[in-house]
């Protein structure tokens, strides 16, 4: 079946104290952060079932958020997508 969601029973989500957005996502701000300091949210649980290559791409902007988190405001790395980056329609 694949990915179906976030789990909505209890678990981390509700341990740590982590919203949800009105689809049921995690939700995130433009630097992939959650509401809980630490925690960052990409792929499949903040934009829902993407395609693979949105999910890759969505990791490795995240990793660019928390470099910085954790070294300052200089990261190096690239950024490929913003959490609120839609695909493009045909």
């Amino acid at each position: 079946m694949g990915f179906t969601g976030v789990d909505r029973e209890d678990g981390l989500v509700e341990q740590f104290g982590v919203e949800r957005d009105a689809r049921g996502s995690i939700a995130r701000d433009g630097d992939y952060a959650g509401n809980v300091p630490g925690v960052y949210v990409a792929g499949d649980v903040g934009r829902g079932q993407p395609l693979i290559v949105w999910a890759i791409a969505e990791g490795r902007s995240a990793v660019k958020a928390v470099d910085r988190h954790l070294t300052g405001e200089h990261s190096t790395l690239q950024a490929l997508v913003r959490p609120t980056d839609r695909a493009l329609a045909v």
